[in-house]
C-alpha cells in the first residue's frame, strides 16, 4: 500500500474543527464533523491495506489486530491514566465513579454503548464526560472487530461481490441512521450499525467502486468540492442541526471526493495537503484528539466560566501533550521499540492492559467514587445531586401506553380517590414533593402525569421529542374521561419552552418546538408555539369543566449549583456569584408572565409562584444554610421542594373541607402580582 501525504493533511483538516469545536470557538460551530471525516479516511485505509496484502498473499488476521493495537493503545491508556489520577484528585465522588464506568467501557471499546445509555434527560451533561470522545475509537474498534473477516471471506469465496455486497449494507446502514436520527438521536450518533456507512463508504473507494479519474481538470474540480463541502459543514453547521442522518453526506462525501480525487497524479487542493506543516498536524492528530478533549473537560469542571486566555492555554497545552505523545509514545511502540519488538509481547502488554484499567475502572464504581476523599462540608453539599425523589424515573411517562394503563404515581393522602392531577415536564416532577405535603395536609389526593421534556400543551410539537405529542393527547383524554379527576396543575419549564434557548452555562442543546398546525413545522423554534398550545389547553380543559391552576416558573441558575458550591468549598477558584439576579429571571421569564397574564384573565385560572420562595427583591438563591437548592443547573432538590409546600395550599382552600388561614400568603397566589419585592 502506498503512502498518501494528502490523506495525513485531510487528518489535519478533520483535527483542527473538532479541536476548536470543542474549545467553543464560534466560527466552529459543525467542527464535529471532523470525526465523520476520520471515519471516512480509516474505512479508505483500512480496506487499502487488507486488500493489498490479500493481493500478494500475506494477509494476516493476527497481524491486522497487532497494528491495531501498536497504533491505539498505547497513546490512549495514557490518556485513561491521566484521567484517572487528575479525577482522584479533584471530581466528586459521582463524577469520579462516572470516569470510572468510561475507563471500564473505553477499555472494553465499548464507550458508545456507554454513552448511549448515559445519555437520559437527568445525565450530567457530556462536555464533563473526560473520556466522552472515545465514543468514535469505540466505533472503529467495533469496526475493526469484524471487517477484516467480513473482507476476507468475501475475497475468498464470492470476490466479484465485494463491492454489491459492501454498497447494499452501507445503504442500509446510512438508511437506518436517516431515520432514527429524529426518532432516537443519541442511538443514531453513537452506535456502530448506525455509523458503519461512513468509514464504508471510504472503503468501497478502496475497492475500485469508481475508476480513476484521469483528467487533471476534473480531478481539481472533485477535490475542490470535496473541500467546500467540509468546510461547509464545519462553519454551517452548529448544536442545533440534526446530525448525522443525511446532515453527515456533506463532509463523508467532501472527504470521499478528495481521497478519489488525490489518487495518481494529484489536484492543486492534495498537493497542498501534503504540505510538511500540514502532514505533521495529521500526523499527531490522534493524540491531539485524545488529550484536547480530558483538558477542556476538566478546566470546563473547574472553573466554570473559562475565557479565551484560559482555554488557549488549554488547547497549547494539548498540543504539546500531542507532539510529545507522538513522539515518544506513539512512534517508539509503532517501530517496535522497547517491549514491543515482538507480535506476543504486544499480545500480552495489550491484554495486562485492558486488565488493570478494566479493574480500576471496575474498583472506582464499586467503590461510589471513594467518596472517603472528601470532607463532610464537601459531601454535605453534594449530596444535593441526589436528592430527589427515588421513584423520579419510573414516575415519569414515556408512551401513550403508559397514560392508558394508568402508570400514574400518586400524591396526597393515601386511599382517597385521586381529584387532582399534577401534569408536566421535569420542572414538575421535582414540585411532586411540594404538593404532595400541601395535599397530606388537606386530606386531598392525586396522581402526577409527566414525561421530562415535554410541556403540557396541546398541539406542540418539540424536534427531539416526537413522544410529547402522542403523550399529551393520551394524558388529555385521560382527565377528560376521569370525572374525579376535577383540578389540573399545568407546570413546565416555562421560559425553556417559550424561549428555546437553554439558561447561560447549560450545556444541554437548545430546542425547537412548533405548532402541530404549521405548514413550515420543524424549521426551528416558534416562540408563539407554546402560548397558542397552552391557551388551547386551558380552553379544552375548561370547557369539560375542571379546575386549573398554573403553576410559575422554577427560577433557572445556568450552571451545576452542588458542583460550583463544591469547587468553591476547597478553594479551585475564586469564588463566583451564581445566583440569578432578579432582573435575569424577570427578563428571561418576559413571555411568561404575560402569557399567565392574559390566561389568568380570559380563562379565570389560578395560578402558584414558587419564585416567591426562592428570589428577593435582587437575587434567586441557589442554597440556603450551606445546603444547595438545585440538584444541578435547573431542577429543585426535594428538599427544597418540600419546603415550599405551603404555596400549593391554594389549590385545596377553595374545595370543600378544606379550610385557609385568612389574611394568609396563601390568598396571593391568584395575583399576577410578579414583582420579586414583596
Amino acid at each position: 500500500m502506498q503512502y498518501r501525504a494528502d490523506i495525513d493533511g485531510l487528518r489535519a483538516i478533520a483535527i483542527v474543527p473538532v479541536v476548536l469545536y470543542h474549545a467553543g470557538v464560534a466560527p466552529f460551530g459543525g467542527g464535529f464533523v471532523g470525526v465523520d471525516v476520520f471515519f471516512v479516511i480509516s474505512g479508505y485505509l483500512i480496506t487499502s491495506l487488507i486488500t493489498s496484502e490479500m493481493e500478494v498473499g500475506r494477509f494476516s488476521v493476527l497481524e491486522f489486530y497487532q497494528r491495531r493495537i501498536r497504533r491505539i493503545f498505547p497513546a490512549l491508556f495514557t490518556v485513561m491514566a491521566f484521567c484517572a489520577m487528575v479525577g482522584w484528585f479533584i471530581l466528586a465522588p459521582d463524577d469520579y465513579m462516572a470516569l470510572g464506568q468510561s475507563i471500564f467501557a473505553t477499555t472494553l471499546f465499548s464507550s458508545n454503548v456507554f454513552f448511549w445509555r448515559h445519555s437520559g434527560y437527568f445525565d450530567v451533561p457530556a462536555s464533563e464526560s473526560p473520556l466522552l470522545h472515545t465514543w468514535s475509537l469505540a466505533v472503529e474498534e467495533q469496526f475493526y472487530a469484524v471487517f477484516p473477516l467480513y473482507l476476507n471471506l468475501l475475497s475468498r469465496f464470492v470476490p466479484r461481490l465485494r463491492i454489491p455486497v459492501t454498497l447494499t449494507i452501507c445503504l442500509i446502514s446510512f438508511c437506518v441512521n436517516a431515520i432514527s436520527v429524529r426518532s432516537h438521536p443519541s442511538a443514531a450518533f453513537y452506535l456502530a450499525p448506525q455509523r458503519i456507512w461512513e468509514l464504508l463508504l471510504g472503503g468501497l473507494l478502496a475497492l475500485g467502486m469508481l475508476p480513476a479519474i484521469k483528467k487533471s481538470w476534473f480531478k481539481n474540480t472533485i477535490s475542490v468540492a470535496g473541500l467546500v463541502l467540509i468546510f461547509a459543514a464545519v462553519f454551517a453547521y452548529s448544536k442545533t442541526t440534526i446530525f448525522p442522518g443525511v446532515s453527515a453526506l456533506l463532509p463523508t462525501l467532501g472527504t470521499f471526493a478528495i481521497i478519489w480525487a488525490g489518487a495518481g497524479k494529484q489536484p492543486i487542493v492534495n498537493r497542498c495537503l501534503s504540505l510538511s506543516w500540514i502532514v505533521f498536524l495529521g500526523k499527531i492528530s490522534y493524540s491531539l484528539y485524545l488529550w484536547h478533549f480530558p483538558l477542556l473537560a476538566f478546566a470546563g469542571y473547574l472553573s466554570v466560566e473559562i475565557g479565551g486566555g484560559e482555554k488557549s492555554l488549554v488547547l497549547a497545552l494539548s498540543a504539546m501533550l500531542a507532539v510529545g505523545s507522538w513522539r515518544y509514545i506513539e512512534q517508539p511502540v509503532r517501530r517496535g521499540q522497547w517491549l514491543f519488538a515482538k507480535r506476543e509481547a504486544v499480545f500480552s502488554a495489550a491484554a495486562a492492559s485492558v486488565l488493570i484499567f478494566g479493574a480500576v475502572g471496575l474498583i472506582v464504581y464499586v467503590r461510589s467514587g471513594f467518596p472517603g476523599r472528601m470532607s463532610p462540608g464537601e459531601l454535605q453539599i453534594l449530596a444535593a445531586v441526589d436528592d430527589f425523589e427515588p421513584d423520579r424515573e419510573t414516575c415519569m411517562i414515556s408512551t401513550p401506553q403508559e397514560v392508558e394503563q394508568d402508570r400514574f404515581c400518586t400524591l396526597g393522602a393515601p386511599g382517597n380517590v385521586a381529584r387532582f392531577i399534577l401534569w408536566g415536564d421535569s420542572h414538575a416532577e421535582t414540585l411532586r414533593p411540594a404538593l404532595d405535603g400541601a395535599a397530606r395536609s388537606h386530606g386531598q389526593s392525586g396522581i402526577f402525569a409527566g414525561r421530562g421534556g415535554c410541556a403540557p400543551a396541546l398541539d406542540v410539537e418539540r424536534l427531539d421529542e416526537p413522544e410529547c405529542v402522542g403523550v399529551n393527547e393520551a394524558i388529555v383524554k385521560k382527565i377528560l374521561a376521569s370525572p374525579a379527576l376535577d383540578t389540573v396543575i399545568l407546570s413546565a419549564r416555562w421560559g425553556l419552552w417559550a424561549e428555546g434557548t437553554r439558561y447561560k452555562k447549560e450545556a444541554r442543546n437548545p430546542i425547537g418546538i412548533f405548532k402541530s398546525s404549521d405548514q413550515n413545522r420543524g424549521k426551528g423554534h416558534d416562540r408563539s408555539a407554546l402560548a397558542a398550545g397552552l391557551e388551547h389547553t386551558v380552553a379544552v380543559l375548561q370547557a369539560a369543566g375542571k379546575r386549573i391552576w398554573l403553576v410559575g416558573p422554577v427560577p433557572e441558575v445556568g450552571y451545576a449549583v452542588p458542583r460550583v458550591l463544591y469547587i468553591e468549598s476547597v478553594n479551585k477558584f475564586d469564588d463566583l456569584d451564581i445566583r440569578p439576579t432578579a432582573d435575569e429571571f424577570m427578563s428571561r421569564q418576559g413571555l411568561v408572565f404575560a402569557l399567565f397574564e392574559h390566561l389568568a384573565k380570559s380563562y379565570q385560572v389560578g395560578v402558584i409562584w414558587p419564585h416567591w420562595q426562592l428570589c428577593d427583591a435582587k437575587f434567586c438563591s441557589v442554597e440556603r444554610n450551606g445546603k444547595p437548592l438545585y440538584t444541578d443547573d435547573n431542577h429543585l432538590t426535594r428538599s427544597a421542594a418540600k419546603s415550599m409546600s405551603s404555596i400549593f395550599a391554594p389549590i385545596f382552600c377553595d374545595k370543600q373541607n378544606s379550610v385557609c388561614e385568612s389574611g394568609s400568603e396563601h390568598g396571593k397566589a391568584n395575583s399576577l402580582n410578579t414583582n420579586l419585592d414583596r
